[in-house]
């Protein structure tokens, strides 16, 4: 009973201190600012200070790419067997645990190891866990985290070589007042969303802002851009809005007894079937074709999301990458 209490509590806590988190984070770019006094700092030698700030701007992307592998890796834990859970999230931890410390991103890492730390001794301890116990909710707030320092190194690498008339022009709320309006209206639309929905019906149809990645890295979000597709470039990556998502919710699809009692996952062919007959009813009731952007559900609050198009917009969509093939390697809501 204190296993099972302990892996309870642990998600609830986690869940409550993310929720708590984001509150108190209203403007993320202020604690970022203290980057940008080294393009400020006129005595330094304008040189050394780029060279500073394009070693990090790499370290970030190459940081953000790692993460987002990760991300990928844990995506659908609960679908797979209770050993490869295990290997998954061993893997995970002796990645991040392996990084080297970077400045402005430690914490936000720190946090999904603790998390991930709580879910492996969930497992290792034989406690019974829900799904919902596998998704690790503190991993998206860190690629929020590094995705916004990217963002703040870039700023500071177009500042550095700026005139002080043309510095004090531009009042640093006002160099951020645009990224942090979209990052704000991202969350109003990932919260609207109400994802969490999903614990209490069989299916659910919403809209939420969406960041794939590509197999061959991050998507070129310029690409999108011109060729009408609407998307709002972060950083160089692509945050897609307002993108239709269909949930299901496994727990409440047909289980044998025999499935039940074996703790086994659910086939991923089944939870796609259920998608399949939810995105015709969508079909009928909208008079247009709809395909599946990746065929692989993205895990969240417990449930299996799919992402569509319709089918002109995915092969808009397609056409802007390589090969003219989308071939992802996951995506994730933008939250």
């Amino acid at each position: 009973m204190e296993n099972n209490q302990r892996v309870a509590n642990s998600t609830f806590d986690r869940i409550q201190a993310r929720n708590g988190l984001a509150a108190k984070n209203q403007s993320q770019m202020t604690k970022l600012l203290p980057i940008l006094s080294m393009a400020g700092k006129r005595e330094e030698d304008p040189e050394l200070v780029q060279v500073r700030l394009e070693n990090r701007g790499k370290a970030l992307k190459s940081r953000l790419q790692e993460v987002l592998s990760i991300q990928g890796r844990l995506a659908n834990l609960s679908d797979q067997p209770v050993n490869i859970r295990r290997s998954r999230v061993r893997q995970s931890l002796l990645i991040l645990e392996g990084f080297k410390s970077l400045s402005g991103v430690n914490k936000p890492i720190k946090a999904v190891i603790n998390e991930l730390r709580s879910i492996l001794e969930g497992m290792t301890s034989g406690a019974e866990m829900q799904d919902s116990d596998y998704s690790v909710v503190w991993i998206d707030y860190a690629l929020d985290k590094i995705r916004s320092a990217i963002y703040a190194n870039e700023k500071a690498l177009r500042e550095l070589h700026m005139s002080e008339e043309e510095l004090e022009s531009q009042p640093e709320e006002e160099l951020y007042k645009g990224f942090e309006e979209v990052l704000a209206s991202a969350r109003e639309e990932a919260n609207a969303a109400d994802l969490a929905s999903i614990k209490t019906r069989e299916w659910t149809v919403v809209r939420a802002p969406i960041v794939p990645m590509s197999k061959s890295g991050i998507f070129d979000a310029t690409k999108f851009q011109k060729n009408g597709i609407k998307c709002d470039n972060m950083a160089g990556y692509p945050m897609f809005r307002n993108q239709l998502v269909i949930g299901i919710n496994k727990a409440m699809l047909n289980v044998t007894d025999k499935e039940r009692s074996s703790g086994a996952a659910i086939p991923r062919e089944r939870v796609l079937s259920a998608a399949t007959k939810v995105k015709r009813i969508l079909e009928k009731k909208t008079g247009q074709r709809l395909q599946f952007v990746d065929q692989r559900p993205h895990g969240a609050q417990g449930g299996a999301w799919f992402w569509l198009m319709p089918e002109r917009e995915l092969n808009a969509f397609a056409a802007c990458c390589p090969g003219q093939r989308i071939q992802l390697l996951n995506w994730g809501f933008s939250i």
